[in-house]
């Protein structure tokens, strides 16, 4: 799933499928010091999962920087199935919000 264009984006997962997530960015003009990613999802408006992850300090270069996050298992079970809503907040260590986004996918018995 590519998220560049800032669009809300909608998938589906299989119940207790593996899956995980990477992320690309770059560093333009000044050193990014303390970046952190903040992911946090929600069911029927109730946070049920929070995830915060310290990617560390980078310089600026032409290449993009990469980061692949463990990989994950989605939820199984009649409860775990339905409607899901996330965001993804990316800040520095002077809690300056340099990006967000939002996305929603849906836990199914099978892929259809």
């Amino acid at each position: 799933m590519d998220l560049e264009d800032g669009k809300e984006n909608h998938y589906i997962l299989k119940e207790g499928a593996a899956f995980n997530m990477r992320l690309k960015w770059y560093v333009q003009k000044d050193m990014v010091t303390g970046l952190k990613w903040i992911n946090c999802v929600y069911k029927m408006k109730v946070r049920v999962d929070k995830e915060e992850v310290m990617l560390g300090s980078f310089a600026p270069r032409t290449e993009a920087y990469e980061h692949t996050f463990a990989a994950d298992e989605a939820p199984s079970g009649f409860v775990a199935r339905g409607k899901y809503t996330g965001k993804m907040s990316i800040i520095d260590d002077d809690g300056n919000l340099l990006s967000t986004i939002q996305y929603s996918f849906e836990i199914k018995k099978d892929w259809k």
